[in-house]
């Protein structure tokens, strides 16, 4: 029960990310809504390590590890937030779906991962299911080139 919430979960909050990116964009700028989503999520996170007992290093190292770790993924949401200006939620969903695409080819050349005939059907499929899904979305103007730079 346990391994089917969590799938549920995790497919509640990727569905609905470019879709929440789009709109806290709308009333602030991209930098203050990137903020204060790694604020809401490091405040969560602190709570549930709490709730949990989970111990965590405090090192000198470990929180080095966790300051340029976090920052990469500033950055990485910060590109994303930009590029929401620009690009319809719909292209986000597109470009959030073909991420575990994007994982399993380099996985595939440059950690030597077999891919499955049942891998590459999936990957077909889910494909397929993005494209039909937002494909009154995938119509491109001029502006939406520069959220492809993000």
């Amino acid at each position: 029960m346990k391994i089917i919430l969590a799938y549920l979960s995790i497919i509640l909050i990727w569905s609905t990310t470019p879709l929440a990116i789009s709109w806290s964009t709308v009333e602030v700028g991209a930098s203050f809504a990137v903020a204060s989503r790694m604020l809401l999520g490091g405040i969560v996170a602190l709570l549930l390590l709490i709730m949990t007992r989970i111990h965590y290093a405090l090192s000198k190292r470990a929180l080095m590890a966790y300051l340029i770790s976090g920052l990469g993924i500033y950055l990485a949401m910060e590109a994303t937030y930009l590029g929401a200006l620009y690009l319809p939620s719909g292209w986000l969903s597109v470009i959030y779906g073909f991420s575990p695409v994007l994982t399993g080819f380099f996985a595939h050349f440059l950690l030597n991962e077999k891919i499955t005939h049942q891998r590459i059907l999936g990957l077909i499929l889910s494909i397929f299911g993005l494209c039909c899904i937002f494909w009154q979305g995938l119509i491109t103007s001029e502006n939406m080139v520069l959220g492809f730079f993000f």
